[in-house]
């Protein structure tokens, strides 16, 4: 009886975990918005979705969304850059067209052009661990999620592959975005080494704009809490209560 109880339980309990869902994050001001959407594939590496949800047709340097940084509470994972990719639906957008002439991602793999580092290697993060697309001072070559340069210098730098709005007309491009490739609307980003850690740990998510730490910096307020469809039923919870009772009462009449 112990054991089908025993068994019983961790099933459940396994059931909860493999339901946890996504946690969004998302921050604005003034004319700039953006959310960052983290999720764990079925190998356990940590995807972040980094999206600029502002609305904005013409855009400035300081309202290209081109980092994010965050903490994680507790024991932190060793993540490790295993690729960026443009997100569903996003393209690359740049004008005048000849001076951007050979720029497309092949398969949407922009990985060359993001990097990611941690606070422990450069202490002017400002937080625990980072993405660019820019180097802000911070990130390098061998930063990088990949090593396929798409545009200009080698190292993460500039503007280029930063994240515009969905609603981007890059023939309103004003100030330094001209001739510069930039990716419209989504970045996933995968790191490896997050297997065995908590989604709802992510803390202190941090929005970077433009190609320096003085530019513009939105707080992510703090994780949306997943859909009704995805929280663990009321039957299941109780499921799971009953069975640490019973575990409870039957190791009490074994000893």
């Amino acid at each position: 009886m112990y054991q089908l109880l025993r068994s019983v339980f961790v099933t459940v309990a396994a059931a909860g975990i493999l339901s946890a869902a996504p946690v969004t994050f998302a921050g604005s001001s003034g004319n700039l918005a953006a959310s960052a959407t983290f999720d764990t594939d079925a190998s356990g590496q940590l995807m972040i979705r980094l999206t600029n949800t502002a609305t904005a047709m013409s855009v400035n340097p300081a309202m290209l969304l081109t980092a994010v940084y965050f903490d994680y509470w507790g024991s932190n994972p060793a993540l490790s850059p295993v690729s960026a990719m443009m997100g569903a639906g996003a393209t690359v957008a740049c004008s005048p067209y000849p001076a951007c002439a050979g720029t497309l991602p092949v398969g949407g793999n922009v990985s060359g052009e993001w990097a990611y580092e941690t606070k422990a290697d450069e202490h002017h993060m400002p937080r625990e661990f980072g993405a660019s697309s820019s180097g802000l001072g911070l990130f390098g070559s061998s930063d990088r999620f990949g090593t396929v340069n798409l545009f200009g210098p080698a190292d993460p730098d500039g503007m280029q592959y930063g994240i515009a709005t969905a609603n981007y007309n890059p023939l309103m491009a004003n100030g330094g975005l001209q001739s510069q490739p930039v990716v419209v609307n989504s970045v996933t980003l995968t790191l490896s080494g997050f297997t065995g850690k908590d989604l709802d740990k992510i803390r202190n998510v941090l929005f970077q704009y433009g190609t320096d730490l003085c530019e513009p910096q939105v707080p992510g307020d703090p994780w949306t809490p997943p859909p009704p469809s995805q929280v663990p039923e009321p039957a299941t919870m109780a499921a799971m209560g009953s069975g640490l009772t019973a575990l409870a009462l039957l190791r009490r009449r074994r000893k």
